[in-house]
């Protein structure tokens, strides 16, 4: 598995002065060519209720007209959460904060979290989430989405969580049809699940990635339905074991990393994320796990104590 993940240099991601907007937003994000949408076009709006039906609309292109069907290797996805107890999973909702920090992040705060209640699901009080995406471009023909979530608890009572990270992973796009991305075996190694997918059939190939969950407990890969369909579903699911470890063959997959947690009194978890793609034969980078969180939660810090 050497040279599958490459550290990206730190210099890379831009640490101007964070700029407070609007709250509920999304983001269009760009380094170079490459551009991340968070809601559609990056103007949406995000979700406003904890169970809201769908995912958030997603843009990871590598180069060209943005959000266009043939450039677009994401289309929807987002971050899920399951506080022990409750019936189903959930969507971060009504974000209190957004911060732009450069032209390629950008992180949103969350307030209290919904879990199992005495009647009925309720916020816990307590707890607060932050999430952070970071785009950069690795090259002509590569580019590489960070993206990470911390979890805080200030309760006085351990809280035991599942976090998940899902996105609909469509390599060269191929409008209208959406196939021919094969998902190799599940890398578990050293602690961490990465995804490898190919595709060559679509143009500008051959296409490939990875997507890794560093110290994911649990990951799956499938199609929509049985990945980023069940993430608002109203049902409990899992990916712990794996889904489909063995690889899936040439079809419209997408794919979903897990992480089970505690997290003690007085104290917070983050968990990140790596998606690197790359086309015309161009590896795929993705950071190593220690230059991951350096690279996202640094960039989320510095933005934290800039805009503070």
């Amino acid at each position: 598995m050497k040279s599958r993940i490459a550290i990206v240099a730190i210099s890379s991601i831009l640490l101007a002065a964070g700029t407070a907007t609007a709250q509920n937003t999304g983001a269009r994000l760009t380094d170079g060519t490459a551009i991340f949408d968070y809601t559609a076009g990056g103007t949406g709006t995000l979700p406003t209720s904890s169970t809201a039906s769908g995912n958030v609309s997603m843009n990871f292109q590598l180069s060209g007209a943005p959000a266009t069907a043939a450039n677009r290797q994401i289309f929807s996805g987002n971050w899920y959460y399951r506080i022990s107890g409750d019936t189903r999973e959930r969507h971060l909702a009504n974000a209190t904060g957004r911060t732009l920090t450069g032209t390629n992040q950008a992180t949103w705060d969350f307030g209290n979290l919904i879990g199992p209640g005495a009647t009925a699901p309720s916020p816990v009080a307590g707890t607060a989430a932050t999430m952070s995406f970071t785009v950069l471009s690795t090259g002509v023909d590569s580019a590489l989405l960070l993206s990470s979530l911390q979890i805080t608890n200030t309760s006085g009572s351990a809280i035991s969580i599942d976090l998940f990270n899902a996105y609909d992973i469509d390599l060269g796009a191929n409008s209208p049809n959406f196939g021919g991305d094969i998902y190799a075996p599940l890398d578990t190694s050293g602690g961490n699940r990465i995804w490898s997918i190919s595709d060559t059939t679509a143009a500008g190939g051959p296409w490939s990635a990875l997507f890794a969950g560093f110290g994911a407990n649990g990951a799956g890969a499938g199609a929509f339905g049985a990945i980023n369909g069940q993430m608002t579903d109203t049902s409990v699911d899992n990916f712990i074991p794996d889904l489909n470890a063995g690889g899936l063959a040439a079809a419209d997959n997408a794919a979903v990393m897990q992480w089970r947690l505690t997290i003690a009194p007085d104290s917070s978890v983050t968990v990140s994320s790596a998606l690197g793609i790359g086309r015309n034969g161009a590896q795929p980078v993705i950071p190593a796990p220690g230059a991951a969180a350096l690279l996202s939660i640094g960039g989320l810090m510095a933005a934290r104590r800039r805009r503070a």
